[in-house]
């Protein structure tokens, strides 16, 4: 996941909006010209992802896992034990 999809994303597009960024110290980053594009791909990066954490769940027997990918765990922390 880290080698195949986050670090390939990060190494195209953080170089290229960090030279933005300081050549335009006061716009906002939505103001990048590159802004849709980078957001295109982060969501597809994203949704690649999804299916690296379902393998993950699988290989470590997650029962509920559905439950973890809505952000809904289901488990309390009550303390230590």
């Amino acid at each position: 996941m880290l080698n195949n999809e986050i670090r390939p994303f990060l190494s195209r597009w953080h170089p290229q909006l960090r030279n933005w960024e300081r050549r335009h110290p006061d716009q906002l980053e939505s103001e990048w010209p590159k802004a849709n594009e980078c957001r295109q791909h982060l969501t597809a990066m994203q949704q690649r992802i999804v299916r690296y954490a379902v393998g993950y769940g699988e290989l470590a027997a997650v029962p509920n896992m559905n439950d973890v990918m809505r952000g809904e765990l289901g488990v309390e922390f009550t303390g230590a034990h």
